[in-house]
């Protein structure tokens, strides 16, 4: 239903927010219905209802000087042009320009902006576009376009011009007078040409008109009927059957739309003007040379290396994919990742050095349901000021995020970047969710893709690290649902799913999918599962096959130590008899084997241990066991830097000190080695220590006592190499192969 706007309190209060600027003073003018006009500037606020019902013509300053932005520019047109003319050819130019008679009887020119914009941008936008009505060859006074004049150190706004709907109108693509009624309308829904457009049209071509915007009504969400439109016109369409006739347009599909919608703003405009179908200069024409450098050249550019914003995950400079089922956990899993980000500290296995401001845009969930589900999160702690900003469909002017398909959409969220950046210092990270709720684009369609696409990458190369939420494709693990050119230019796409086996009671839990992972080493993209509580935990859970596989894994690496000491026990008993001369070498080594052999478990009596299969013991064996083995020989490496540690005993540690006590009491020893010698070990033969053992001792004993004479300062970090003859017990257990 159509508002009628009469000259009220409340349509003034909706007009002075359209023409918003100066709020310090205004213009005014003294000799209404005088051919040469004279005016005065007052420090008065603008007041919009006077203005209106005609008691006071005013005129307004586009600056706001506190805030150093505009909301609207404007053109002071010197000339006076036959309307249907004129007006055509600003709107073949630019279908948001709207025209309006001076009181002069010439023409002003408004353009209204999206969000408050910095003067020095907005001054850079009027000067562009003055050049380009000079060039359609029309009389522009360049000393009255606005902004201009101002200083906003100084406090002032500037030049002003005289509003209209005092004394003067808007007008029509065809050149015919608005209403205050039209005008509001035409202002709302300027995005929208073909609705803008049939907005005060009279007989002739308004039939058409409504049928077309019937059609575009079909393919885009506008909070407006054909019934309002109809009853928007100057000579208004109000009959039911011409109204269902416009409705009627099912036989025409987006294709045909598209390849007509020129035509249509063309409908909409005076026929003596040619409509040239304006098209966008190709990008490819735009580019003149391309760059190049030599190797050295490029490596003198100092590009930054990427840092982690979330390590090992996200890195700054990034397009990241979060695809899955509907319902299946994607947005929890990503307002638990971003509360992180924006506070910084761990989330599940990944971490956040130092935290970074986000921009939630939600298209989809109910508003209150965002509070629910951000509430766990900040219970005890929020983030700092700024630092999580959400901007939700539910708040928007009808209800809607512009698509971001569009520059319109994109440039709405990129003033939004910039605004946060400015407040925060650091480049905010950006989360669409999701994909489908913010564009109309077609999903199969590759060049549909494409403009978002190429945003991402822009927005991407200006150090913004955006989380796309969309839903996935077809197939088990598939990426996001589509065209497959969507993950192009992704860094990162991860597919998530519930998982119902194993679950929690109580909590969802999720299966994690790296579709792609570029700049991540290969363990950090294995697949894993998690959990949240809904009381703002998540815990990292392990698959059944995971679980499993560690479980044979510890049981092989138990058995494998378990023979490897029992071994080393004989061992010791056959260096004491072989150093006493009680045996030979060969009979050392043959009751070595031996030995070996008597204690160690064939391949068959493991398998059977572990209740598998042999080949899916040697399976494991030769898979991952040695993967384990090193992981598993490092952590006791590690232990054994410390005097409880298992690997080099306490006992080890202090006995060593002893002999290390003993060995300097003799100053030959000290003067040549400033430690025991190996040789010299071996013959004191100690109880707790082990010959292969001999320098991990010396190294842990070293670390234990700080000794000043010791060699390296520092225990070094072991090797894979290292760790594999440490205690290399992966041989052939039959053939003693230690």
């Amino acid at each position: 239903m159509i508002t009628q706007y009469i000259k009220d309190n409340k349509t003034a209060e909706i007009f002075n927010k359209i023409f918003d600027g100066d709020d310090t003073g205004r213009g005014k003018l003294l000799n209404p219905g005088e051919k040469k006009k004279k005016a005065t500037w007052e420090y008065k606020p603008f007041d919009s209802l006077s203005h209106l019902l005609g008691t006071e013509i005013q005129g307004r300053s586009n600056v706001n000087v506190s805030k150093g932005a505009v909301r609207w520019l404007a053109w002071d047109i010197d000339e006076e042009y036959e309307a249907k003319d004129f007006c055509s050819k600003i709107w073949i130019y630019n279908r948001e320009l709207i025209p309006f008679k001076s009181l002069s009887g010439r023409w002003h020119l408004f353009l209204f902006l999206d969000a408050w914009t910095s003067v020095n941008e907005a001054t850079k936008k009027a000067k562009s576009i003055q050049e380009d009505l000079i060039k359609l060859k029309l009389e522009v006074d360049k000393g009255h376009t606005l902004p201009n004049g101002y200083s906003i150190e100084k406090g002032k706004p500037g030049y002003w011009i005289y509003l209209p709907y005092s004394k003067t109108e808007a007008y029509s693509p065809y050149g015919q007078p608005l209403s205050l009624t039209q005008f509001i309308y035409r202002y709302k829904f300027r995005k929208h040409p073909l609705i803008a457009g049939a907005i005060g049209m009279t007989k002739g071509g308004r039939h058409k008109a409504l049928f077309n915007v019937g059609m575009y009504l079909r393919f885009n969400e506008v909070d407006i009927t054909l019934e309002d439109i109809g009853a928007l016109m100057s000579d208004p369409i109000t009959d039911q059957k011409e109204i269902d006739h416009a409705n009627d347009n099912e036989k025409y599909d987006q294709d045909h739309l598209n390849k007509n919608y020129n035509n249509y703003l063309s409908d909409l405009c005076g026929g003596e003007i040619p409509f040239e179908k304006t098209k966008e200069k190709p990008e490819e024409t735009k580019i003149t040379d391309l760059k190049m450098f030599d190797w050295q050249d490029y490596m003198a550019l100092d590009i930054p290396e990427p840092s982690f914003v979330i390590e090992r995950l996200f890195k700054t400079k990034s397009v990241n994919f979060i695809s899955g089922p509907k319902g299946n956990g994607k947005t929890e899993f990503t307002l638990g990742l971003t509360d992180t980000i924006s506070k910084g500290g761990e989330f599940l296995n990944y971490k956040v050095i130092e935290p970074w401001p986000v921009i939630y845009i939600d298209g989809e969930m109910d508003e209150y349901d965002l509070i629910e589900r951000r509430i766990p999160y900040t219970q005890h702690q929020a983030p700092h000021k700024h630092y999580f900003n959400i901007i939700h469909y539910a708040q928007q002017i009808d209800q809607t995020i512009p698509d971001i398909k569009t520059e319109h959409g994109q440039k709405l969220i990129m003033n939004k970047i910039n605004e946060v950046r400015k407040i925060t210092g650091k480049t905010p990270v950006i989360v669409l969710d999701n994909l489908r709720s913010l564009s109309n684009y077609k999903e199969n369609d590759s060049d549909d893709w494409r403009p978002i696409g190429v945003w991402l990458k822009n927005l991407r190369a200006l150090d913004v690290v955006s989380i796309v939420i969309d839903h996935h494709g077809k197939g088990e693990n598939a990426g996001p649902r589509g065209s497959s050119s969507k993950t192009d230019w992704a860094n990162v796409s991860i597919f998530i799913k519930s998982v119902s086996k194993n679950r929690t009671k109580g909590k969802i839990r999720l299966g994690l999918h790296f579709d792609k992972a570029r700049g991540l080493k290969p363990d950090e993209t294995e697949d894993f599962e998690c959990e949240y509580d809904f009381d703002g935990n998540w815990t990292i859970e392990q698959t059944q096959s995971a679980a499993t596989e560690e479980h044979y894994l510890e049981q092989i690496y138990k058995q494998r130590r378990l023979e490897f000491e029992l071994c080393r026990t004989e061992e010791r008993k056959l260096d004491k008899q072989l150093q006493q001369g009680k045996i030979t070498k060969q009979i050392y080594n043959k009751l070595r084997k031996a030995h070996s052999k008597e204690v160690s478990k064939t391949q068959q009596q493991l398998a059977d241990m572990l209740q598998i299969s042999v080949g899916k013991l040697n399976q494991l064996i030769n898979g991952s066991y040695e993967s384990y083995f090193i992981r598993r020989n490092k952590e006791e490496y590690e232990k054994s830097r410390h005097p409880d540690g298992s690997f080099v005993t306490e006992r080890a540690l202090k006995e060593y000190d002893d002999l290390v006590k003993e060995w300097r009491q003799k100053s030959e020893n000290r003067n040549i080695h400033k430690l025991p010698t190996e040789a010299w070990l071996r013959e004191k033969n100690p109880k707790h220590i082990i010959p292969m053992n001999f320098r991990q001792v010396e190294r842990a004993w070293a670390d234990w006592t700080k000794d000043p004479y010791d060699f390296m300062n520092k225990v070094p970090e072991i090797s894979d190499k290292e760790a594999l003859k440490a205690t290399p017990y992966i041989g052939d257990p039959e053939n003693g192969d230690y």
